[in-house]
């Protein structure tokens, strides 16, 4: 399939412009940013993955032209154009979180703080006014393909599920309830799942490092973030929760003193800044640094 794939690409040489891969890349189960540049790559040569199908129909073997004919009628299903489109879109906003999680060094503090800016960016982008402007490229793609995006039979009353609306509902606004908006609710699920309740009560120690302290705020307010947090690890504290209460609030008012622009900003670099006279802190620090933010297997 990648060889005749390529033969299309090769047939039109002013089509190669902009091309940076000729072959079809097999979805990676292991390397999200991978996943990324398949999807993307398969949707930059979705108009020759087309035409090679076309071709294969007029081969002598019956299972293939079967096989080939199939292809071709699941391609041109609007449900497919869209979900395509979409699903490229989605990846380009999860793709600098997924290269931030796969760097060396990360802490906890800084992948909560970018797993939160891209569910705003997910919640964000689930709108009627998004995905009209997305429908623009969905349009360009379906012509591309020669398809006419229609919508399939729906009831006007259903009692298994919530009717996505009625024979008077748009094709855009049925594929927008019924493949745009559950897209982003399970990628919005998943990822929530994956960063949950756990990896949300270690961040909280995030106050703890002088560039996130709050200003304004007194150290007992401080504190309510971190104690949740602390009472997790009090085991682990070589001293009791009164005494790191007391610590805490000497650590906060030592930073308070500093200008904004030269606290520490980073966990490493607060430890720098940890002496014997804040063994309760240092300790956490060193969680802080330490926690696992992703989990990985060996390929």
């Amino acid at each position: 399939m990648n060889v005749l794939n390529e033969s299309c690409i090769n047939e039109k040489d002013d089509s190669r412009i902009g091309l940076s891969k000729t072959q079809l890349l097999s979805l990676c189960t292991t390397r999200f940013v991978e996943r990324h540049t398949s999807v993307q790559c398969f949707r930059n040569l979705l108009k020759y993955v087309m035409q090679a199908p076309n071709f294969m129909t007029e081969w002598q073997s019956p299972e293939t032209r079967k096989k080939a004919a199939s292809l071709i009628n699941s391609i041109s299903q609007s449900s497919f154009i869209i979900s395509l489109v979409a699903l490229e879109e989605l990846c380009s906003v999860l793709l600098p979180t997924t290269r931030t999680l796969q760097t060396s060094g990360l802490d906890v503090v800084e992948a909560m703080n970018s797993i939160v800016n891209v569910l705003e960016s997910l919640r964000d982008m689930r709108s009627a006014e998004k995905f009209h402007k997305l429908s623009e490229c969905i349009s360009v793609v379906a012509e591309l393909l020669e398809v006419t995006l229609i919508k399939p039979r729906t009831a006007m009353r259903s009692i298994y599920r919530a009717a996505a609306g009625g024979a008077d509902v748009s094709v855009e606004d049925y594929y927008r309830i019924n493949v745009y908006y559950p897209t982003i609710d399970n990628i919005v699920k998943d990822v929530e799942l994956r960063f949950g309740p756990v990896h949300k009560k270690a961040a909280t120690l995030a106050c703890l490092v002088p560039g996130f302290m709050k200003i304004g705020t007194t150290d007992d307010e401080e504190w309510e973030h971190v104690q949740d947090a602390v009472n997790v690890y009090c085991d682990l504290l070589p001293d009791r929760l009164t005494v790191v209460k007391s610590e805490y609030r000497l650590w906060h008012h030592k930073w308070h003193a500093v200008d904004v622009a030269d606290r520490p900003k980073t966990v490493l670099s607060a430890l720098d800044h940890c002496y014997t006279a804040y063994p309760n802190v240092s300790l956490l620090l060193q969680l802080l640094a330490t926690i696992p933010v992703t989990m990985a297997e060996a390929e």
